[in-house]
């Protein structure tokens, strides 16, 4: 008996191990097919394979290939092993005339050796410890599964030393999951299931909310410490996740439980709303603003598809998204709607079906967005000090950024004649109070500037349909003139102005209403302007472009400094009928020390307290004994519901007084939740 049973836990131990390693070929398997497959040019990539293939050199190099050249955004010796990853896709894929060709075979062995024997670097540390050994690993998983000629063995063992990195960087974020990919290939070649798990669980270990770098408290996302990416490196990060999620899906190995709830409200609740259509807003990326093309995210479909299968409880969300991405529906195909303010990265949002509205800050507690970065947004020194975008359609701004005036980037007040300031990796904004205030469905971001020689006290008011936009104590210790731009995007056949009662003007361009109080120094082009992409990167193209831009601003006198600015986003809106009803809904006031906004046909009242004040409204006064914001649900009942928040998230309390009721809140002060909203209700 007691032989039986040591020979039946012998067998469930062996049938145990069997099915891992029926696991580990699934898993190669898969990452084959996703090689062969996910974003190939088949008939492009054959083409040039029979070429690479004739071009090889007896030195087992290639002659148009610089291997010298160490430049850190693009490194000229890595298209060797670029083409040899592709050439081993024609070998291996069943689709491919040349799969198991002897003589495209040989060249990618001979090619192999040489990288192996050359043992390059680069001086950007990305390409030796995350990008090299994670294309060795796919070029060896397809071969290691298909039936055709396998490596020399020796060759094949020196290739999986060299993806033996030792990490040096990369060791938190999305740099922490690509660095671990490289070394989940690793224990697959090896079959070596501890060495799997070690590095998925530092893969997946990232979907955890924290204070430093990945998916912050507010469910957005940072890199290079505490900078606004959710696109960006949140894009980079869905795409790692849900590759490695989507291998090893169903399997032992799969990502489940808080893990997986983490990195699925991430995707659904802030990355899926940066997208209108096709297209990304721009203010919640960072130097990938200068390369062409990358805020059309079509390429993001087989990503959701992978999701739909990895996350089946938000199946919904994924394939609304997909049609969105594809052109099969508008933008406004089941798009939700709702506001937040992103305390811990200082980015505020809103959208409807009808639009998308976004503001990007910083402070002395978030990293602006950094200029000249491996060469990329030169000219982006002005991103983080209130600058915002406007989308209907998805394309106002696609791919606008060459021809772009970068002094003038919608919602920045800044010096008319400086020259654009350069905002380095790991520049931390200046301002003390930056921040809002929500309720979910509407809500203010304000912001304190003091920077580039320019002091002003700014405020977006979002509610459902219009962005009320404020400005007060705009000046300047140089005594020159500053300018706010309110828009500057693809000009679209014409632009109607208007004149509405009180001498407020309109502004109606691609269907959206720009409407500014009387006596408001607006200027406007449409002339045509030219740039290159390389005038923003060093690696993009050098040809000339050009187009005609519509640019809306303000210009503050230097005479009459200090000045104020108070102007309506009204997108939908087309005529001075509507301009008008929109004008008459608002009650503001607009001082150095209080801004605030009534919506009266919501009774949604909204305040930003740049210093302990007190504030008349229309006959309810409100007092309160330091900076804060507020959101008072009901005007004419404003002591039953209210929001508050700490933009300087560093008090631990504030004290209201509205119509003489006394009420006392509580604020967090730790670094998760400091400056988030805070609900109150009265008893």
């Amino acid at each position: 008996m007691r032989k039986y049973l040591l020979f039946l836990l012998l067998f469930l131990c062996l049938g145990i191990k069997a099915k891992s390693q029926d696991e580990i070929v699934l898993i190669k398997d898969r990452i084959s097919e996703w090689n062969q497959h996910y974003e190939v040019d088949k008939r492009k990539l054959l083409s040039e394979v029979k070429d690479w293939t004739k071009t090889l050199q007896k030195n087992q190099q290639w002659e148009d290939v610089d291997y010298k050249n160490p430049t850190r955004s693009t490194w000229t010796a890595f298209i060797h092993l670029k083409r040899v990853k592709e050439m081993t896709i024609a070998y291996t894929a069943d689709w491919s005339p040349l799969k198991n060709d002897v003589v495209l075979f040989s060249a990618i062995q001979s090619a192999l050796q040489f990288w192996n024997k050359a043992q390059l670097k680069n001086i950007n540390w990305w390409w030796n410890e995350i990008e090299a050994p994670r294309t060795i690993g796919g070029i060896l998983i397809m071969l290691d599964q298909n039936k055709g000629e396998k490596l020399h063995p020796e060759l094949r063992e020196k290739l999986i030393q060299q993806m033996d990195y030792k990490r040096k960087n990369g060791d938190t974020g999305v740099n922490l999951a690509d660095f671990d990919t490289h070394l989940f290939y690793m224990g697959l070649l090896n079959r070596n299931e501890s060495q799997i798990q070690s590095a998925l669980q530092n893969i997946f270990s990232i979907n955890k909310k924290t204070i430093k770098e990945g998916i912050q408290y507010d469910n957005s996302y940072a890199q290079h410490q505490i900078m606004l990416h959710i696109f960006g490196y949140g894009s980079e990060f869905l795409k790692v996740e849900a590759y490695i999620a989507a291998m090893v899906a169903q399997t032992k190995f799969a990502l489940k439980g808080e893990e997986l709830k983490v990195f699925s409200d991430f995707i659904t609740q802030s990355l899926i709303p940066q997208i209108r259509g096709k297209v990304t807003n721009y203010t919640s990326l960072g130097r990938q603003i200068a390369r062409e093309n990358y805020t059309l995210v079509d390429w993001l479909i087989p990503y959701f598809k992978k999701l739909i299968d990895i996350d089946p409880d938000h199946s919904e969300i994924y394939q609304a998204s997909i049609k969105r991405l594809s052109g099969e529906k508008k933008p406004s195909y089941h798009t939700p709607s709702f506001q937040k303010h992103y305390w811990n990265t200082d980015f505020g949002f809103y959208q409807n079906k009808d639009y998308q509205f976004s503001v990007r800050l910083s402070s002395v507690f978030t990293q602006q967005a950094e200029t000249d970065m491996n060469g990329e947004n030169t000219k982006g020194g002005y991103r983080s000090i209130g600058s915002y975008e406007t989308m209907l359609s998805g394309n106002e701004y696609l791919n606008i950024f060459p021809i772009w005036d970068w002094a003038k980037i919608p919602g920045t007040t800044v010096l008319k004649n400086a020259k654009i300031p350069n905002t380095a990796y790991l520049s931390p904004g200046k301002s003390t109070f930056a921040g809002g205030v929500s309720n979910g469905k509407v809500g203010v971001t304000a912001f304190q500037q003091n920077q580039f020689g320019v002091s002003a006290k700014k405020a977006w008011f979002m509610f459902d349909g219009q962005v009320v936009c404020l400005g007060s104590g705009i000046s300047s210790d140089k005594q020159e003139e500053i300018v706010t731009t309110v828009e500057q995007n693809f000009f679209d056949k014409n632009v109607k102005i208007k004149l509405l009662k009180g001498e407020n003007t309109a502004y109606f361009h691609r269907d959206i209403a720009y409407i500014f109080k009387k006596g408001s120094p607006i200027k406007m082009s449409t002339n045509t302007q030219k740039g290159r992409w390389s005038d923003l990167s060093d690696i993009q193209s050098n040809r000339w472009i050009e187009a005609k831009v519509f640019k809306l601003w303000l210009e503050h006198e230097a005479s009459s400094l200090p000045q104020q600015y108070e102007y309506i986003i009204s997108p939908k809106v087309s005529s001075a009928a509507k301009a008008q009803r929109v004008v008459e809904d608002f009650e503001v006031r607009n001082t150095s020390k209080v801004q605030a906004v009534l919506k009266k046909t919501t009774g949604q009242l909204m305040l930003v307290f740049y210093e302990p004040a007190e504030i008349d409204f229309l006959g309810k006064q409100i007092k309160v004994d330091k900076a804060c914001s507020i959101l008072i649900e009901d005007f004419k009942n404003p002591t039953s519901s209210l929001q508050i928040s700490d933009p300087s998230r560093t008090q631990k309390e504030i004290h209201l007084v509205i119509n003489d009721q006394n009420i006392h809140v509580n604020l967090p002060t730790d670094r998760a939740f400091a400056g988030s909203t805070v609900y109150y209700k009265s008893k």
